[in-house]
């Protein structure tokens, strides 16, 4: 199965159009988480994706002068229904450096967002979670 994640109407012929439409947003002190898992799950924010971690600060008032001291992490989740799965999901633009993790396990590290990511994971029956750390 492959996944492009907010894909384009063009794109629905091709591949299995899927809208992750729930992103939520979280940051961290830099360099201090090495697995989503170690998020705090009451800090998430909803947020709007496509879009960027200034946008996000300006939308809720917050101050986004210090967007650089910190990690940002989005989170969305993924239902998957019948046996475990590989499934392809295809970025169009991950600005700057990034990470991808499924169910809390690193699946990418990508540093341009000029260049597309396709990832391979394996999604387990029920929730899956994905992650992006930037």
């Amino acid at each position: 199965m492959r996944l492009l994640a907010n894909a384009p109407p063009c794109a629905a012929n091709i591949y299995k159009k899927v809208q992750f439409t729930q992103w939520y947003i979280q940051k961290s002190t830099a360099d201090t988480i090495s697995n989503p898992a170690q998020l705090k799950e009451s800090s998430w924010e909803l947020t709007q994706v496509p879009g960027t971690v200034a946008a996000h600060c300006f939308t809720t008032k917050q101050d986004a002068a210090s967007i650089e001291d910190f990690d940002w992490w989005y989170r969305t989740d993924l239902e998957h229904q019948g046996d475990p799965a590989e499934v392809e999901i295809i970025f169009e633009g991950l600005a700057t450096l990034s990470e991808v993790w499924v169910n809390n396990q690193l699946i990418a590290k990508h540093s341009s967002m000029f260049v597309p990511l396709l990832i391979k994971a394996l999604v387990k029956p029920g929730i899956n979670t994905l992650h992006l750390s930037f």
